[in-house]
């Protein structure tokens, strides 16, 4: 019998006696029973299919482009933590070594800096400086409203939400109350920085940002604020501003019926004097007020 039929019928297993003997004497039929011995070793789940072999290729890919955004981020990283590192040593040496001054309703407090320049804070104000820098730098930060006696020397900032005040030596007013932010320059010069814009005041003049909105004015009270005499003077301001601040200087809560965003009020009012500032603020617009209890108030038109 032919070679090859002989290791058909035994890959096949069907093999005689007689055809096994013969078989057997072949000379490569060791390697051949090797080679079928070892074969279930090589099993098919050991490859991978071609769409293995594309998920493969896709996860490399990804690591590779994470690699590549990550050699892009690590010194983008590196920068932006110095800038982080600094601010945080800026942050608590300033905090740590801060003064924080702060006046109450009704409270008027008049406060004495390390070079000799005066702030007179009105009621519900705060102002907050380093003692240890000042020499060096003399920079306040202001929430709520001040007056300013600047002694001369270096440039003295006053620092508020909305924007900031620069001087050299003068005296002046700021005003920051939420969208609020106003600056009175009684003398000397005052300059003004509002987002990318500075402006130069001139003594007698009013720069005022209100709900984002630039205006200017002058005031007749040339030599200091009107509070710090215990009265509050407005021109062409909201109305809903003169009542805040009636509420900064009593102790009370005023409801306004029928409220009228652009109503306007020129005037002032007492802060000594409840009634009488009721009566200062409700009159000129026809407004009456009731005392609902000592603390709260609701004002409405008169019928």
């Amino acid at each position: 019998m032919e070679k090859e039929s002989l290791n058909k019928k035994w890959l096949e297993g069907r093999l005689t006696e007689e055809e096994q003997i013969a078989f057997d004497v072949i000379e490569d039929n060791e390697l051949l029973k090797q080679i079928i011995d070892k074969a279930p070793a090589f099993s098919a789940s050991n490859f991978s299919e071609v769409q293995d072999v594309e998920i493969l290729k896709s996860k490399i890919k990804s690591k590779n482009n994470l690699l590549n955004k990550r050699n892009w981020l690590v010194p983008m990283l590196r920068i932006a933590s110095v800038f982080v590192i600094a601010f945080g040593i800026y942050f608590l040496f300033f905090f740590n070594n801060a003064i924080n001054i702060e006046t109450a309703i009704g409270e008027k407090r008049m406060v004495q800096l390390p070079d000799a320049s005066e702030v007179m804070l009105n009621a519900v104000s705060e102002i907050t400086f380093n003692k240890n820098t000042w020499a060096d730098k003399r920079e306040l930060i202001l929430e709520g409203e001040a007056f300013f006696k600047v002694a001369k020397g270096s440039t003295f900032d006053v620092v508020t939400s909305i924007g900031k005040v620069s001087v050299l030596g003068t005296e002046f007013n700021v005003k920051q109350r939420k969208n609020l932010f106003e600056v009175n320059c009684f003398e000397g010069l005052v300059a003004v920085s509002y987002k990318k814009e500075t402006l130069k005041l001139l003594p007698g003049h009013i720069y005022r940002i209100l709900n984002g909105k630039i205006s200017s004015d002058t005031i007749s009270n040339k030599e200091k604020p009107f509070w710090i005499n215990h009265t509050s003077y407005f021109k062409k301001v909201p109305f809903h501003e003169v009542i805040k601040e009636l509420e900064r200087q009593y102790k009370v809560v005023i409801t306004v019926n029928q409220k009228d965003e652009s109503l306007l009020f020129t005037g002032g009012f007492t802060h000594k004097n409840l009634e009488e500032a009721l009566e200062s603020i409700t009159t000129p617009l026809k407004l009456v007020y009731d005392m609902e209890s000592p603390t709260k108030i609701s004002l409405h038109h008169s019928e």
